[in-house]
């Protein structure tokens, strides 16, 4: 594909062209408890949300049947996996690609698109410096009766 864009973002159309793919994020699932990392030497603390990402991926064009079935193919196999793991991100499995064409401005027109379903491992992280102490006097005063 020419154009790859990401939908739903103000001001973002979609291309001149009819051969392009969209994706955009139709859902987010956090898949366990949080994860900590103390890193003490900076007094910082990453804390990370493993989530799954469900991303819905149209292609647009003539070859949309092929784009949809190659995505779908790799976002199962390990070159995907490869692909992804620089970001930080692993697919989980794909949909198997749907036929749903789409109407042009009313016209009896029909665009050809053909869509998928991608499940992605992401985590969610960020980081925090907590107040601590490292060093604490502490003074022990006998207590009087009264």
């Amino acid at each position: 594909a020419k154009s790859v864009i990401q939908m739903a973002q103000n001001k973002v159309s979609k291309p001149a062209r009819d051969d392009f793919i969209s994706m955009f994020f139709v859902h987010q699932q956090r898949t366990s408890t949080n994860i900590h990392d103390w890193n003490g030497k900076n007094h910082e603390m990453t804390l990370t949300q493993p989530t799954q990402v469900r991303c819905q991926i149209d292609c647009y064009g003539e070859k949309s049947h092929e784009w949809a079935t190659r995505l779908s193919t790799v976002l199962r196999d390990m070159a995907g996996c490869d692909f992804l793991k620089p970001y930080q991100i692993q697919p989980m499995y794909a949909s198997d690609p749907l036929n749903l064409p789409l109407e042009n401005d009313g016209r009896n027109q029909f665009s050809q698109r053909w869509t998928l379903e991608a499940f992605l491992a992401v985590p969610q992280s960020f980081v925090i410096r907590p107040d601590y102490f490292e060093n604490v006097d502490v003074t022990i005063t006998e207590a009087t009766t009264v």
